[in-house]
């Protein structure tokens, strides 16, 4: 399976950088990426109201489900400094009663990702999507490879 998560920009720079090692995802209903996401996969990062950016390895996947607002500052407490959260992203997160910490590695900047939009389990507004590994289309996407090459969909 691969994996198109939509991120704000301040959190792709932060991947980039090295600064953000974990994507967390914490919600207060049991969707994706919960359950879903496995080590060994590929994240594609598309930005918020922008293209894709970044892909990923997925290194290690921890999951926490009946989660309370004492296990969320938990989390924070534990996990922040690999998330980089804002204040204001715990604030909004404080009744999320799953989470999903996805470890990440080998973190490459793209030129374009899968077609997700085509794909049957695209929704409006959903930030991250689960797609067959059909949908794969590394290493095409890297900046290195995509010379004179003609851009995929992105976005």
């Amino acid at each position: 399976m691969i994996h198109v998560a939509i991120i704000l920009p301040i959190y792709a720079r932060a991947l980039r950088a090295g600064e953000k090692t974990i994507e967390a995802r914490l919600t207060r209903n049991r969707i994706v990426p919960f359950g879903v996401v496995r080590p060994g996969e590929r994240v594609y990062f598309k930005e918020k109201s922008g293209g894709f950016v970044l892909a990923a390895r997925v290194e290690r996947v921890e999951e926490f489900a009946d989660l309370g607002p004492r296990d969320v500052r938990a989390l924070r407490a534990r996990y922040n400094g690999e998330i980089g959260g804002s204040a204001e992203y715990w604030s909004l997160k404080r009744r999320a009663r799953y989470a999903t910490l996805v470890m990440l590695g080998a973190v490459e900047a793209i030129e374009f990702g899968p077609a997700y939009r085509a794909h049957a389990t695209w929704r409006p507004r959903t930030a991250w999507f689960a797609l067959p590994e059909e949908e794969c289309v590394y290493p095409g996407c890297l900046r290195a490879n995509r010379r004179g090459a003609t851009a995929r969909e992105a976005g």
